[in-house]
């Protein structure tokens, strides 16, 4: 295909030629060759451009890639620098010990803080100059430690002593993280160091402060128990053992009980134990003028705590003529107060350097103070009021110290501690004991609760010391004691309530025992104006009687007085067994007892019963113990308790029910009883009511059908036999027990 003339050839031609028709053949063909070597250079010289071009782009993007680098790597650089000097002016600032180790070992870094807390140049820190600093009974545990670290590669800590610049070993607790690169690699340790030494010595404060506490409790505790404080008797013997106490217990050399006499001008010394010598010594008098700063301190102040005596401006009058002597430099005083007014003081005097009395301590010595007190106030108590023969009750308290519940509430920490009475005279064991004060006023009965814990609250926040108070405590089985409790409560110097000793008794007994004995006072009281009442209505109501069955003997049947007699005749008669049962209650005794089989009694008034039961639809049960002893009573009596008893039963189910009626045998260490039981099915007791049914003219059936007295009557039948009567009852359930005593020898006069 034949191309297109070169723009170029046809410029050249027309310059050159004219035209290219005017041309020979030969020169056309020619002037064709010089085209296409034209149209060939064209193309050649187009593929160079693009060569050219496509050559020139790559080495720009190349250069554009390249630059970046070069930027981004110079950047990363900077970035680095300025990283690694934020990070050194952050470690250098740190209050805490800053260390970087390499891959092997030794320390490749350690910031300010370190520096200064070494007080030593970098240059011989690192490495493993930092080494020399460690405490010579530490370093191989620490080497240990820190070779076994860089073995697993793995985060340690550890807790040793470190040299500080001025030469004191301070303990560091350690820390060391692995540092890696970006694949993983181990690059050697970072970690940091931490003075733990005040954190270390408030441990072992701690740990001694409640050891001290401890000892302090058992010796208020042993103090609170012991018998010649207690009593008041003997002040000398007192005194002694609450100085001998007082010394051991605060560790110091000597303790003196010291009291105003005369006008209040001086103080004589009544006992003062010296521990270093094991001696007492008595008599010693301290004018007040000689230290007038000290005795206003005494009037002001709960405590006086001379940590160094010679500069305290309240101890300082002492030093030189009762201090200094005995080589005392640190002393205690805590003033005795009665009625709020200052009586005396304990003294205590530390000999040696120093000493920095704790709070616990000065606390202590307070409630010393008080307990001197009240151990003066119960020795005057005592010698005034011997009349009011107070004795006997304390003498009882006393004997049953070690049987009283003991508790020891800490306030501040709302912890409990009790000795092992609460177990015998609650049921509790240590494991069901709760260590906190709520679990003590979980025990108190609901309806007691409000009235106890106002009590409580009002000593806490107020400025008396001592509380005591009846309330009922919930046992282990879950009935419920009455106690008796008694309480101290401990103050620290402020006034502030922090602890509170409190003593536990078990009144149940004595409750039972008041109540029996008021039950006998009431029956016996109302058995003699019973007699009085039936012998005065007997003598009428007799003539009453005889006159009635007269006239209605003489009377016809359809006489219209009749049935008006009749009415008086029923009424007298219903009157006559009144009188009857009136002097039956009232003639109770042990009068005509006998050896006698209870079983017998029951076969007997049970066959009495049998026909109201039947009309009642209750079915009559028994279960009667074989080869019951004897006893020795009366059995008119007996089988009216019986018959009591049963018809109560009857009553108490006018739907029908079952009367069940038991007889057994019960033995216990130190007695044996014949024991009957009567249990009904019927509507039960209310709760309100049961502790007056035995109370003579009590009664809540209705008017006319019963007069009162048949409980009663049962009662004082059983007591005058020597038994006792027990009763319990709950909806559709009721039983009484009667236990009658078997009498040593009732054997041998029965086979007589």
């Amino acid at each position: 295909m034949k191309r297109k003339t070169h723009e170029r050839l046809k410029r050249q031609i027309r310059e050159h030629l004219g035209g290219v028709a005017k041309l020979p053949k030969k020169w056309r063909d020619f002037i064709d060759a010089v085209n296409a070597s034209y149209h060939q250079g064209d193309e050649d010289r187009a593929m160079v451009e693009m060569s050219l071009e496509a050559a020139s782009q790559e080495l720009l993007r190349r250069n554009t890639h390249l630059t970046r680098d070069i930027r981004e790597r110079t950047v990363a650089q900077q970035s680095l620098k300025e990283n690694e000097a934020r990070f050194r002016a952050l470690a250098d600032s740190a209050p805490v010990l800053i260390w970087m180790s390499g891959p092997h070992g030794p320390c490749t870094y350690v910031n300010k803080t370190w520096l200064d807390f070494t007080g030593r140049p970098v240059e011989s820190e690192v490495g493993d100059g930092w080494k020399e600093g460690l405490h010579s009974e530490d370093r191989e545990a620490f080497e240990s430690v820190f070779e076994n670290a860089f073995r697993t590669q793995e985060r340690f800590t550890l807790e040793a002593r470190l040299r500080r610049g001025d030469g004191e070993y301070r303990w560091i607790w350690m820390t060391g993280v692995p540092r890696t690169t970006p694949d993983g690699g181990f690059q050697g340790f970072i970690g940091t160091g931490v003075d733990i030494t005040e954190r270390r010595q408030s441990e072992k404060d701690l740990h001694l402060s409640e050891s001290r506490l401890r000892r302090q409790n058992l010796s208020l505790m042993e103090l609170a128990g012991s018998k010649s404080l207690q009593r008041g008797e003997d002040l000398d013997a007192a005194f002694r053992e609450i100085s001998e106490v007082s010394a051991r217990t605060l560790e110091v050399d000597r303790v003196g009980i010291w009291f105003l006499e005369g006008n209040a001008d001086r103080f004589r010394c009544f006992d003062l134990f010296e521990q270093s010598r094991h001696r007492h010594v008595s008599g010693k008098v301290v004018q007040v003028s000689e230290s007038p700063e000290h005795f206003k301190a005494l009037k002001e102040e709960r405590v006086i705590a001379a940590h160094e005596a010679a500069s305290d401006p309240r101890t300082r009058e002492l030093m030189e003529k009762h201090l200094k002597p005995v080589g005392a430099v640190s002393a205690l005083f805590a003033p005795i107060r009665m009625d709020g007014q200052l009586v005396g003081v304990l003294s205590f005097s530390h000999v040696g350097s120093p000493r920095t009395w704790t709070p616990d301590e000065q606390q202590f010595v307070g409630s010393l103070s008080d307990l001197v007190a009240l151990v003066v106030e119960a020795h005057e108590r005592r010698w005034a009021e011997e009349a009011l023969l107070k004795s006997e009750e304390r003498f009882q308290l006393v004997a049953r110290a070690t049987n009283d519940a003991v508790w020891d509430w800490d306030l501040a920490t709302d912890t409990v501690w009790c000795n092992q009475a609460v177990n015998a005279l609650f049921g509790y064991d240590q494991k069901e004991i709760g260590k906190d004060g709520a679990w003590w006023k979980s025990l108190i009965h609901p309806e007691d609760k409000v009235r106890v814990l106002e009590d409580l609250e009002a000593i806490l926040s107020g400025k008396r010391d001592l509380w005591s108070g009846e309330y009922r405590l919930r046992k282990a089985d879950n009935t419920y004691a009455f106690v008796l409790d008694r309480a101290c409560v401990l103050r620290n110097p402020e006034g502030k309530a922090v602890r509170l000793i409190r003593a536990t008794t078990d009144l149940s007994e004595r409750k039972i025992m008041e109540s029996r004995m008021l039950q006998s006072e009431k029956l016996s009281a109302m058995g003699q104006l019973a007699a009085g009442v039936a012998h005065e209505i007997n003598n009428p109501l007799g003539v009453i009687l005889g006159f009635s069955q007269a006239v209605l003997r003489r009377l016809p049947e359809t006489d219209p007085f009749e049935k008006p007699l009749k009415s008086i005749e029923r009424e007298a008669i219903r009157c006559k067994l009144l009188v009857q049962d009136l002097l039956t209650f009232s003639r109770t005794s042990s009068a005509g007892q006998e050896l006698m089989n209870l079983n017998e009694s029951v076969e007997g008034a049970l066959s009495l019963v049998l026909a109201q039961s039947k009309m009642s639809k209750v079915e009559v049960r028994r279960s009667l113990a074989e080869n019951l002893p004897p006893i020795l009573g009366n059995p008119n009596q007996i089988q009216q308790v019986i018959i009591n008893l049963a018809n109560n039963a009857i009553d108490a189910m006018p739907k029908g029910g079952v009367l069940m009626v038991k007889t057994e045998l019960l033995v216990d260490l130190a007695s044996a009883w014949v024991c009957l039981k009567v249990c009904d099915t019927g509507t039960g007791i209310p709760s309100e009511i049961l502790p007056r049914i035995f109370d003579p003219f009590f009664t809540t059936k209705p008017v006319g059908k019963g007069t009162g007295l048949g409980l009663s009557l049962v009662y004082e039948i059983v007591k005058k036999h020597g038994g006792m009567m027990d009763v319990q009852s709950r909806p559709g359930s009721t039983e009484f027990c009667v236990k009658i005593p078997v009498r040593a020898g009732t054997e041998k006069e029965r086979k007589k």
